[in-house]
């Protein structure tokens, strides 16, 4: 889904999870999220543009890891905003029928 001009959109999913988009001019909504035990599942439900996506959801720490399901390397990452959010350089992400790719964050709130 497209959001072009978007306003504050606060939501607490689990307890655990809050979005906050804040007047975004372009945002592309193609992630959703799950957990399991301490680590949280961003699911991109669609290839992105660039080889980057944007997370605002996620509470990042200082130890924060980021994989891609199926690729044991960590993925480089850089906050959005202080502690919160973060932008995810992604490798070439390999072909999936179901255009469906799955990073495992670990230390996030």
């Amino acid at each position: 889904m497209l959001c072009y001009f978007c306003k504050v959109l606060n939501l607490t999913v689990a307890g655990i999870l809050k979005i906050e988009i804040i007047d975004a001019s372009y945002h592309l909504d193609f992630s959703r999220y799950t957990s399991k035990g301490a680590n949280v599942y961003a699911i991109i439900t669609a290839k992105p543009p660039k080889p980057t996506v944007q997370l605002l959801v996620p509470k990042t720490s200082a130890t924060t890891k980021v994989t891609l399901l199926g690729n044991p390397k960590p993925l480089p990452w850089s906050p959005v905003y202080p502690k919160a959010g973060l932008v995810v350089l992604l490798p070439d992400l390999p072909y999936s029928p179901g255009q469906a790719w799955t990073l495992k964050l670990e230390d996030v709130h």
